[in-house]
């Protein structure tokens, strides 16, 4: 196939977040374009809230940003994944709630990349 083409990887963790960072999950890129910006969507599910405020990090840089809110929800959202965020091989998705209370689920999760 010639030029440029898209790639993606999907998963269903299910993994409620907790007040220390902890693993998502961990996929592998072949074929990221270094230098270029991704999409993430993920599904979340909250219960419970009062004010809870949580982060999704891939690589250890912040790419998603939940709340503060206190509402309960099933909700699918995106993000933008930032300029060489991505890896070529190994990359890591970290989750963890900042503050507040209640619980946030993630449910799935899908990304897509410019592939080479």
């Amino acid at each position: 196939m010639a030029g440029p083409y898209a790639d993606y990887w999907i998963s269903t963790p299910n993994k409620v977040l907790s007040t220390t960072e902890g693993q998502i999950a961990t996929f592998k890129a072949p074929n990221v374009v270094v230098g270029m910006v991704g999409l993430l969507q993920v599904q979340v599910h909250t219960e419970n809230t009062n004010q809870i405020k949580a982060v999704i990090k891939i690589n250890n840089k912040n790419v998603f940003s939940y709340g503060p809110t206190s509402t309960n929800m099933s909700r699918m959202l995106q993000a933008v994944i930032p300029s060489g965020t991505l890896l070529v091989g190994d990359n890591t998705i970290e989750g963890e709630v900042l503050s507040g209370s209640g619980s946030l689920t993630v449910v799935s999760m899908a990304i897509w990349w410019q592939a080479s």
